[in-house]
């Protein structure tokens, strides 16, 4: 009798390396976590820095205040420290910019900002 009932109850609970009732093995719906979004910016040149919570693709979309219609560069590489350079850009000039970050199961984050750049300096006096 004790036998059979120790059976049963694995029969309804799985074994430890085998149970009934694990969580299911489902797709990754999680976008990454964008964070640390930051900007340095010249004259002509303006380098987009960003953070994530997991491996990620890097993309951004950017233009001259309002718009983000130009395509920027692109890193297919997954990391979670991005930064990509936008050049040439005109000086004294104001920009928005959103970039995205896709994981390897393809989901997407999206975080948009803006940033100035700096008048181009007067040449050193002769």
């Amino acid at each position: 009798m004790r036998l059979f009932v120790i059976i049963l109850l694995f029969s309804l609970i799985g074994t430890p390396d085998a149970p009934l009732f694990a969580a299911p093995k489902g797709k990754d719906k999680t976008p990454p976590i964008i964070t640390e979004l930051s900007v340095s910016a010249g004259a002509t040149e303006a380098t987009v820095s960003w953070t994530t919570n997991e491996p990620a693709d890097s993309d951004i979309k950017y233009g001259i205040t309002p718009r983000t219609n130009l395509n920027g560069p692109t890193e297919t590489d997954l990391v979670t420290q991005h930064s990509l350079l936008l050049t040439p850009l005109i000086p004294s000039t104001s920009y928005d910019f959103c970039v995205r970050s896709k994981d390897e199961a393809k989901n997407k984050a999206e975080e948009c900002g803006s940033f100035s750049t700096s008048s181009v300096p007067p040449p050193p006096p002769p």
